[in-house]
């Protein structure tokens, strides 16, 4: 799986700061499992920019929304899941340490339709308007 995450800081208008695209180093049995995976791989961006921003005395209101386009990674993040084959411990390794994250507000899972999803254009191919779309708000532009 290619797995893709932009950070973005403001409220009313977002503005791109930080952005990473790469092939997940493990592989994934479903395409939740690689949500989780790319999940618990990027939400270091997220934690790295917040602590940067409150080193400049910002003010950061928590949780932090994360967006996310797979409504079962939601959902399994936040009510728990079952154990996976011994061969998948490290996903249960990854889950419960953005689960913390989850459990003490620090972020927040939002759900954001693919066809929104910016990091998405890191990860997938986009063709047309929903490509241009996505390359504007990654850009920066309204």
């Amino acid at each position: 799986s290619h797995t893709g995450g932009v950070v973005t800081i403001g409220s009313k208008r977002l503005v791109p700061v930080i952005w990473r695209s790469g092939k997940q180093k493990v592989v994934a049995a479903s395409s939740t499992e690689g949500e989780l995976i790319g999940l618990s791989d990027y939400l270091d961006l997220v934690l790295l920019t917040r602590s940067y921003l409150e080193f400049l005395m910002m003010k950061v209101e928590l949780p932090i929304n994360v967006m996310q386009d797979n409504t079962s990674t939601i959902t399994i993040s936040y009510l728990g899941r079952p154990s996976l084959h011994s061969r998948r411990r490290f996903v249960d390794i990854r889950y419960f340490w953005f689960k913390q994250f989850l459990d003490n507000e620090t972020i927040k899972l939002v759900y954001c339709p693919s066809s929104k999803m910016v990091a998405d254009l890191l990860a997938s191919n986009r063709s047309g308007e929903v490509f241009r779309i996505l390359r504007d708000a990654l850009m920066g532009h309204p």
